[in-house]
């Protein structure tokens, strides 16, 4: 489930589609816990000593929402391994078919 929250304000990209970097764990894990009070199932993610961050565009709509496949394809790709330079070639071919 995806949420719909504004990631950018409303004059970014003036109307068009647009991509900003963005810092993520290279590779997160989750772990799910017993809410004791409701006793719902919560995800949430593990604490870890020295997490490795990697930094990676992500396209954005021009309603400001992010645009869930094309910036899978793009996490997929930096936790490869691929350089920045590479990454910015593949959003920019991104932002072109959009």
């Amino acid at each position: 489930m995806g949420r719909y929250t504004r990631l950018a304000p409303k004059d970014m990209g003036n109307g068009e589609y647009c991509y900003v970097d963005i810092t993520a764990e290279r590779k997160p894990q989750i772990e799910f816990v017993v809410n004791e009070q409701s006793g719902a199932i919560v995800p949430q993610l593990k604490g870890r000593r020295n997490p490795t961050f990697i930094t990676f565009p992500i396209l954005i709509d021009p309603n400001g929402l992010n645009v869930f496949e094309a910036n899978l394809f793009m996490r997929s790709l930096a936790q490869s391994g691929l350089t920045h330079h590479s990454l910015d070639a593949h959003i920019r071919a991104l932002l072109f078919y959009r």
